[in-house]
């Protein structure tokens, strides 16, 4: 194994269908810097492969990120969906429908898209070229150099980066059937640190 390894990894997300009953907006947030468990979700898995090369390795970093997600609505209504990028977890802190909306007169956002309700131009793909997660944070150097945003071992770094998927009512119904998507994560990483291997 050379002293260090780059790789691209692929996730993908197992929440298929996703749906929020009692509001009209749904926020949840992925660790687009982790290997270990990119969702936050219990009972989530990790990326195949990261744990095989763990073995010849202590630290890995996640330098770049692309995403694809495939969104179909499932309501009869239409829907308004997005991706923003943040050093912040947005589920649980976004309280409203116009919150929602706030959060994407950010930068690092994907422009929002509105698809009609089923049986209509319900669908749409996301793609996410190459983000590099230096220009998120601001500091390359920073980003490079600090272990915090590096995963040590099995484990999820202790400075997590975000990718927020935020799905809205315009009309402010509730999302009681929601919408199914996939979404794959490719992370673009290098392992580092080699270990002392014995067998």
């Amino acid at each position: 194994m050379p002293n260090l390894k780059r790789s691209v990894l692929r996730y993908l997300d197992g929440s298929t269908v996703r749906n929020s009953p009692g509001t009209s907006f749904l926020v949840y947030s992925m660790r687009i810097n982790d290997l270990y468990d990119p969702d936050p979700a219990i009972l989530s898995g990790s990326v195949s492969n990261f744990k095989e090369l763990m073995q010849f390795y202590s630290y890995y970093r996640v330098l770049y990120t692309q995403i694809v997600w495939n969104v179909v609505n499932l309501e009869t209504f239409p829907l308004s969906c997005g991706i923003v990028f943040s050093q912040t977890n947005l589920t649980g802190v976004i309280s409203s429908l116009q919150d929602a909306l706030n959060a994407f007169e950010n930068d690092y956002s994907q422009p929002i898209r509105t698809i009609s309700g089923v049986n209509g131009m319900n669908r749409t793909t996301f793609k996410v070229p190459k983000l590099d997660l230096a220009t998120l944070l601001g500091a390359k150097k920073q980003y490079k150099s600090e272990i915090s945003y590096s995963g040590l071992g099995l484990a999820t770094p202790a400075i997590p980066l975000w990718a927020n998927f935020i799905v809205l009512a315009p009309t402010g119904q509730v999302l009681a059937n929601g919408y199914t998507n996939n979404t794959t994560l490719y992370l673009d990483s290098e392992f580092y640190g080699r270990l002392n291997v014995r067998s």
